[in-house]
């Protein structure tokens, strides 16, 4: 049997997924025979992720009018979830989406990241890669989102890839590292020398990841 661990990153991917079913999620388990306890595990990230159960929710999604992938769930790879105009079968390799679609679609699950994270309290943070520093890692024109944490926290931050404020508004996605009192922004491919700062603020957990 096939198992993935789950985190904060799939548990989002299978909240968004799933909220775009009409009926309530009893009922819907309960139609497709799928255990519902197992379902709202996922969707909180805990416990190992089947994927023949994976396959299943996406047909049973698919019934509901809902177009999702599994390698979408698990990975974040492919196209977001979306409303299926008719209900017929489609071939996950015949299904196009134009890029006015696509951005739609981005934004939707940008907005849904961030309502989550303000539900649980937090001050989030999402950013699109506008360079391919952090290659191989992350590629520019992906979307990163997390959490900020207060300032007392960051060192529990240190050699992870983090979003880090660099002004108003403005942030980069860096490893960050720290030589005697002194946090260091690192990327990823060393094409570019590493910042030295005194201090750092507004610095998120990355916790999600959309190619």
């Amino acid at each position: 049997m096939d198992l993935i661990p789950g985190n904060e990153e799939t548990a989002l991917r299978f909240r968004i997924a799933r909220g775009m079913v009409q009926i309530n999620p009893k009922k819907f388990c309960e139609q497709y025979g799928l255990n519902r306890f197992t379902i709202q595990s996922w969707e909180m990230g805990h416990n190992h992720i089947n994927i023949r159960t994976v396959v299943r929710f996406c047909e049973a999604l698919s019934a509901e009018g809902v177009f999702c992938s599994p390698e979408w769930l698990l990975k974040g790879k492919g196209s977001t979830p979306i409303k299926l105009s008719s209900r017929q079968d489609l071939a996950l390799e015949s299904l196009q989406i134009d890029s006015n679609e696509e951005h739609k679609y981005i934004q939707a699950e940008i907005q849904l990241f961030r309502d989550n994270q303000i539900q649980l309290g937090r001050e989030p943070v999402v950013v699109e890669l506008g360079d391919q520093a952090m290659k191989p890692y992350f590629n520019k024109g992906n979307f990163v989102g997390g959490y900020l944490l207060p300032e007392r926290s960051i060192d529990t931050l240190l050699g992870q890839i983090v979003i880090v404020g660099i002004g108003q508004k403005n942030y980069v996605v860096r490893r960050l590292m720290k030589e005697s009192t002194n946090y260091l922004l690192v990327p990823g491919d060393f094409t570019e020398r590493a910042v030295s700062l005194k201090s750092v603020e507004n610095v998120a957990k990355i916790i999600w990841h959309r190619i």
